[in-house]
């Protein structure tokens, strides 16, 4: 019995034996399974794939991009182009311009002097001359060099309007070299005409330049005095007017200078009519600040008449006259013509000027001849400054008109 026992055990253990070796011994299958490193595999070569497709696509669109872009910068050279074209045409008309300026300007000299000479500017008789002079080269010059330029220029313009005619009709993908070519030509024309031109209108030029300064001094002149508060005096004669400010008693107004006086006129407002307190109604009126003989006027000189006014005038007045040195605060190159003309005053040239045009007919006191007084009989012995119209004797009060 216990054999036997001992036997189906080692039965049942085999049993259990051969199961288990059953169970995990190795399937066969008519479909193998791929090792997991051929599945891998797959997934890689499918990414390569698409990274193949990706470099494609990527390759693809800069190829596109590079297209475009190209396609862009032909476009924009080609606009660049019909620009320049334009510009150099409008450089062209500036060089028939220039010559029809300095034409226009010198034939509108004479009725520039003419006008200033009506309204009383006696003064600058080199005007007339110069104007003459200038005149008369330029007709001698002008039309030969107008006709010149005008063949020239009909030539370029051709040039150009055709060119830019061509380049309306390219499209981007065009070669423009040629073009660029005749742009390059055409501009080296025109620089060409416009350095000749300029070489031959310079001398003209120059000349207006000088006579125009000295024409816009006596314009503004007579406009600025077209209402003085003043009376003028007989052999009385503007020679420049300017704005000004007074510095010392803070005033603005207007400062002249004739051949017989220097005059400072203050500017104020005057109400002339107001509703309810308010002023509706204004008016500038003016009022000698200043009046001195010429004479009385020791030097003109420009200098800094403040921290943030600049360059200006300090005038300074014989001793006699009371006044301070006044120091006035001017515009521009204004300070500098007025100084010139305080000159042109000083050194007798103005009165000499005056001469010419009028001679003896106004009349003058004999500067050698000594002034008595007409009702004492005293004599005067006090200076007598240029300009100097009347003089008070010292002894009884009497007034002496000097030019009577």
């Amino acid at each position: 019995m216990s054999r036997r026992k001992k036997r189906d055990e080692e039965e049942r253990e085999k049993h259990i034996e051969r199961r288990r070796e059953a169970i995990f011994a190795p399937q066969d299958s008519p479909r193998k399974r791929r090792p997991p490193e051929q599945g891998r595999s797959r997934r890689d070569r499918g990414k390569k794939r698409e990274e193949r497709v990706s470099s494609r696509s990527r390759d693809s669109i800069t190829t596109e991009e590079r297209s475009s872009t190209e396609r862009d910068a032909k476009e924009s050279k080609l606009s660049s182009l019909m620009s320049s074209v334009s510009s150099v045409m409008r450089e062209a008309d500036g060089v028939q311009d220039r010559i029809s300026d300095i034409d226009d300007s010198i034939g509108d000299l004479p009725n520039r002097v003419s006008k200033i000479r009506r309204m009383n500017y006696s003064l600058m008789g080199h005007l007339e001359e110069s104007q003459d002079s200038l005149a008369g080269r330029w007709s001698s010059r002008g039309p030969a060099l107008r006709e010149d330029a005008r063949g020239r220029l009909d030539t370029i313009r051709s040039e150009l309007q055709s060119l830019s005619s061509s380049l309306s009709s390219l499209g981007a993908d065009s070669d423009l070299s040629s073009a660029e070519s005749r742009l390059g030509s055409l501009r080296g024309a025109v620089s060409s005409l416009s350095s000749f031109v300029h070489d031959e209108l310079n001398e003209f030029e120059g000349s207006y330049r000088d006579l125009d300064s000295d024409l816009s001094i006596a314009e503004n002149t007579v406009d600025l005095l077209s209402e003085p508060s003043f009376e003028w005096k007989m052999r009385e004669h503007p020679v420049v007017s300017i704005r000004a400010h007074h510095l010392e008693d803070d005033i603005h107004g207007i400062l002249t200078l004739t051949n017989l006086r220097f005059i400072f006129e203050g500017e104020k407002e005057v109400v002339l009519k107001r509703t309810l307190f308010i002023a509706t109604e204004k008016k500038t009126v003016r009022e000698p600040i200043i009046d001195e003989p010429i004479g009385a006027v020791e030097s003109i000189e420009r200098g800094k008449v403040g921290l943030l006014k600049g360059t200006g005038l300090y005038v300074k007045f014989d001793p006699q006259t009371g006044l301070e040195e006044t120091r006035f605060d001017t515009r521009g190159d204004e300070g500098n013509q007025v100084i010139r003309l305080f000159e042109y005053i000083d050194s007798g040239e103005a009165e000499r000027d005056l001469d010419a045009i009028h001679g003896n007919e106004e009349g003058g006191e004999d500067e050698s001849r000594p002034v008595v007084c007409p009702v004492c009989g005293a004599p005067y012995t006090e200076e007598i400054f240029r300009g100097q119209t009347s003089i008070e004797c010292k002894y009884c009060g009497t007034a002496i008109h000097l030019n009577a």
